[in-house]
């Protein structure tokens, strides 16, 4: 079943920033996220579930490609379609501003991501050694380069 999907607002920031320490090891603080979505060239889509942020997507874009910053579902929502659902609703979304092109950077071990994104369609073209440094228990983990034409 589809699902609507709203641009991220302010209070989705507590949960998000909690979000990006836990699951991506990123240190965002929620005053760094709101400036983030000040800018004019950053697009969101989130998915709520019962009331809660349960998946999220923001990218930068600058015609006519695009980057995704951070994108993620909650653990206990995932398996349900959602990443699908959200991703597809950024590309429409992304399409309509005229963007042919979208790239991202994933750790090398991440499986479950990189597996998604293969199934939409990314390739990858080039690897950053050392990129993630203090991932997890990983040090200096390298990020995959991934590409997906699209539009």
């Amino acid at each position: 079943m589809a699902k609507d999907f709203t641009s991220l607002q302010i209070s989705d920031l507590d949960w998000l920033s909690r979000f990006l320490k836990q699951e991506m090891f990123k240190d965002w603080s929620v005053s760094g996220l709101k400036d983030l979505l000040d800018k004019n060239h950053i697009e969101s889509l989130t998915l709520h579930e019962n009331g809660c942020l349960t998946a999220f997507i923001i990218v930068s874009y600058v015609a006519p490609e695009a980057e995704i910053i951070a994108f993620g579902v909650s653990p206990d929502q995932r398996g349900k379609g959602y990443a699908t659902q959200l991703f597809e609703a950024m590309v429409s979304r992304l399409n309509k501003k005229g963007l042919k092109r979208m790239f991202l950077d994933v750790a090398e071990y991440n499986q479950g991501a990189l597996a998604f994104y293969k199934k939409q369609g990314f390739e990858v073209l080039n690897r950053r050694k050392g990129y993630y440094s203090h991932y997890q228990n990983y040090q200096d983990v390298d990020a995959l380069v991934m590409a997906k034409d699209f539009g």
